[in-house]
């Protein structure tokens, strides 16, 4: 369907922004021949395999789904399988030759949050002046993701927490004026590494 431009991967264990991600996306240069494709780059299968790391998902815009499948998608498929090979069987990473092999333009997306971030990482990541964060990573349990629905879509009347500082320092942040804390400062309960 051309009416879409872009189509977004990622792992289902994510918290994504879906109207910053749209935002983000509608915010880029027009694409290529080839298109584009946005996401965290670096990573690395023997010092040969450079790629994408796809923690963070990865965005492809139409032109560089429709080159890179083709006609075939047993084709495509078999091309990701003969580079799993090659690139220590990381599926992101073979991923990326088979984009590269396209002629596929690869760009950084800031805020695609592909790690789970320490807490000062995370507080960093909601100030003002950084990236707008468009996704977080390894969301595993309803108490995340309910936290980080109050903190990104507050409903009115929504309280906002209230608790002493050292709650504060290890459970709660702040998004634009909205504090919210986690259910408790355990891995299961927070977004982030206590």
């Amino acid at each position: 369907d051309r009416t879409f431009k872009w189509a977004y991967f990622v792992d289902d264990d994510a918290y994504i922004r879906t109207n910053a991600l749209e935002h983000a996306l509608d915010s880029q240069q027009p694409e290529g021949e080839h298109g584009v494709l946005f996401s965290n780059l670096g990573c690395a299968a023997h010092g040969k395999c450079h790629g994408m790391c796809c923690g963070g998902g990865y965005a492809a815009s139409f032109n560089a789904l429709t080159e890179a499948v083709g006609d075939s998608p047993e084709n495509f498929l078999q091309k990701q399988m003969n580079y799993c090979s090659d690139c220590e069987r990381w599926a992101d990473i073979a991923l990326t030759q088979v984009y590269k092999e396209q002629g596929t333009e690869m760009k950084p997306l800031a805020g695609l949050n592909g790690w789970k971030l320490s807490k000062s990482n995370f507080d960093k990541s909601l100030q003002v002046g950084q990236p707008e964060p468009l996704m977080y990573h390894y969301i595993g349990s309803w108490n995340q993701m309910d936290m980080l629905h109050r903190l990104f879509h507050p409903t009115p009347g929504q309280a906002t927490a209230s608790a002493d500082a050292d709650t504060q320092t290890r459970r709660c942040v702040e998004y634009r004026g909205n504090k919210q804390c986690a259910v408790s400062a355990t891995a299961a309960d927070s977004p982030w590494n206590p």
